[in-house]
C-alpha cells in the first residue's frame, strides 16, 4: 500500500496493490478453513462480491470488506486497512490496533487470563535475554581463563559434595 499525496488538490490518496489484498483474504480463508460461499453466509454478501473481492481487478468496497470481517469475525478497520480503504499502519501498530479491539471483545475474566499469559511470555523473553546475554559474556572469556572457572568449579563440587553435570 502507498500512501500518497496529491499536492493539486491537497487529497490524501490510497492505493493498494490488489493482488496483496486477494492472497491476504486467501491466506485467511485457508486460516479458517472455510470456503468462499461460507464466507459470504457468514458475512452476509453475496457469493459474487467474495468472487469480485478476489479478483485483483476489482478491489471490493466498505459493504464487502465489512461483510469479509464479519464473516471472518476479525476487526472491521483491519479488512479496510487491507483492502486500502484505510491507510495502512506500520506491522506493530496493526498488531496492536487488533489486539486492542479483539480486547474489548472478551469478557473480563479472559481478559484477566490473556494478561497473564501475556506476563508469562515477557517473563520468558527477559529469561532469554539474560541467557544470551550470559552467554556471549562466557564466550568472550579466553579458553585458558574458562578452564580455571572449570577447575574452580570442580573444586566447589568437590568440597559440598556436588556432582558435575554436563
Amino acid at each position: 500500500m502507498n500512501n500518497s499525496d496529491d499536492t493539486q488538490s491537497g487529497i490524501m490518496l490510497i492505493t493498494v496493490n490488489s493482488d496483496d489484498f486477494v492472497k491476504w483474504l486467501n491466506d485467511r480463508l485457508l486460516e479458517s478453513g472455510i470456503s468462499q460461499a461460507e464466507l459470504a453466509r457468514r458475512g452476509n454478501i453475496s457469493r459474487a462480491s467474495i468472487s469480485k473481492a478476489l479478483d485483483p481487478a476489482t478491489p471490493p468496497g466498505w459493504d464487502v470488506c465489512y461483510g469479509i470481517a464479519q464473516g471472518l469475525k476479525i476487526p472491521p478497520l483491519l479488512v479496510f486497512r487491507k483492502a486500502g480503504l484505510l491507510p495502512s499502519k506500520r506491522g506493530s501498530d496493526e498488531l496492536k490496533e487488533e489486539y486492542l479491539i479483539q480486547w474489548d471483545e472478551l469478557e473480563n475474566n479472559d481478559q484477566e487470563e490473556t494478561l497473564e499469559f501475556m506476563r508469562m511470555k515477557y517473563r520468558r523473553a527477559q529469561l532469554k535475554a539474560e541467557a544470551t546475554d550470559i552467554e556471549s559474556i562466557l564466550q568472550s572469556i579466553p579458553p585458558d581463563a574458562m578452564d580455571e572457572v572449570a577447575r574452580l568449579f570442580d573444586d566447589f563440587a568437590k568440597k559440598h559434595g556436588y556432582r558435575r553435570v554436563k
